[in-house]
């Protein structure tokens, strides 16, 4: 289609038909504003959790504010095309860290419809973002390195726990194959609590998911946004499968913490036993 205009001498058209060719013509999608106010769960209170910026990103993150902590301010984002899309805010500590965001309950403030021609305010609740559990192990065979086909152990069964390791959040089996780096334990439904978190127990399964041996490690709560990485290095002898390890927080966490050993997840010191 094309289009071109002509002298009023020419051409008088209503002003409803006029904004009808406007709009056949094209020019730029209509736009809107969303103005977001944000809880910090029920403190509210930036210095009491250490957040020092919360950052708004609408849809796939090309419009986005990021402003410095302060409820009493809502962060504004102007010239949006008008449409539904996914709403992320994200409370960031002082170490960088993610610690809060809208990602839990309530379900209905992670979305937001942009109007075209107006401003909408929105409200987002923010939440504890969970901890995560990174893993990465490396197996041995008689002190030599060996591939997964090469040893007992087939998979890498993954506990975590809280209140000193009597009270169960998840678990994933890992095979013993996997990628280099850590493996991090799948949390759909955040259940892994940076608050709470405090135990994690490794289990070393056969074939038929028999025990070989397991690796409890005990840590204070590494705190919202944080990740536990936890490496184990593992060594097959006669059958029999012994493993050490280490745990650490990622960036903002705690220490670096020796593993306990055993099948019961507070075990005393020392290293792995067969199980």
């Amino acid at each position: 289609m094309t289009c071109t205009t002509a002298p009023n001498s020419r051409l008088r058209l209503p002003l409803a038909a006029i904004a009808l060719l406007g709009l056949a013509c094209g020019g730029d999608d209509p736009t809107g504003a969303i103005s977001v106010r944000y809880a910090l769960g029920a403190t509210n209170m930036c210095e009491g959790l250490d957040i020092q910026r919360v950052r708004v990103n609408v849809g796939d993150g090309t419009e986005s504010a990021e402003q410095d902590c302060d409820p009493d301010q809502p962060i504004v984002i102007d010239s949006i095309n008008a449409g539904n899309y996914p709403l992320l805010v994200t409370a960031i500590d002082g170490a960088g860290i993610t610690v809060m965001d809208n990602l839990g309950a309530p379900e209905d403030d992670d979305t937001v419809e942009v109007v075209g021609g107006s401003s909408r305010e929105v409200d987002a609740m923010l939440s504890a973002t969970p901890a995560s559990i990174g893993v990465k192990w490396f197996n041995s065979l008689d002190g030599e390195p060996a591939e997964c086909q090469f040893v007992v152990t087939k998979t890498f069964q993954v506990i975590a726990y809280e209140s000193n390791g009597n009270s169960q959040l998840l678990s994933h089996d890992f095979d013993c194959v996997k990628p280099p780096g850590f493996a991090v334990v799948p949390d759909p439904t955040r259940e892994i609590n940076g608050q709470d978190l405090d135990t994690i127990q490794v289990r070393l399964l056969d074939e038929d998911d028999g025990l070989l041996t397991s690796v409890t490690f005990e840590f204070d709560p590494p705190g919202p946004g944080r990740q536990v990485e936890l490496t184990l290095n593992c060594n097959e002898v006669a059958g029999e499968v012994t493993c050490t390890g280490e745990s650490s927080v990622g960036e903002g966490g705690g220490d670096t913490n020796e593993p306990t050993s055993g099948g019961d997840p507070t075990g005393g010191a020392g290293d792995s036993s067969s199980g």
